[in-house]
């Protein structure tokens, strides 16, 4: 009978290795499949990294050419401005310089006509003396 129980124990200690040993590895493999699956998770929230990166990098590098483009537009723009301003003051001394020459011109040409006439006024007594010697010497 002995020998009989010690069978049977012995059974039932196989039976429970299997048993043991089978849940040991079911939980290894759990386990393992748990490790995979927090790895899988490691490596989405890397790849979601990845893309927002370049989603950041994207929008950085739209940003400064926007920035850039404003720059150069209002460079154009301050380029106009001195531009129509630079004709502006130019077209004015054109105008003070003609409106210079002109009153010069005018002020000469009276000058040149007061010293006319003073000249006329000179000459004068010399004309009329003149025509009476004409007179004179034709009368003769």
């Amino acid at each position: 009978m002995k020998t009989l129980t010690d069978r049977k124990l012995a059974e039932e200690q196989k039976v429970t290795y299997e048993t043991q040993k089978l849940a040991q590895e079911t939980r290894q493999a759990l386990e393992k499949e748990t490790a995979i699956a927090e790895i899988q998770k490691d490596i989405v929230k890397a790849d979601q990294g990845v893309v927002i990166a370049e989603r950041v990098a994207d929008a950085s590098v739209k940003k400064a050419q926007g920035e850039a483009q404003s720059v150069k537009l209002q460079a154009g723009a301050e380029a106009e401005r001195v531009k129509v301003a630079a004709s502006a003051e130019s077209e004015r001394i054109k105008l003070i310089a003609n409106a210079e020459a002109e009153k010069i011109s005018k002020t000469g040409a009276a000058e040149a006509g007061k010293f006319w006439q003073s000249v006329k006024q000179m000459l004068r007594p010399i004309n009329l003396r003149f025509q009476r010697w004409v007179k004179v010497i034709s009368h003769n």
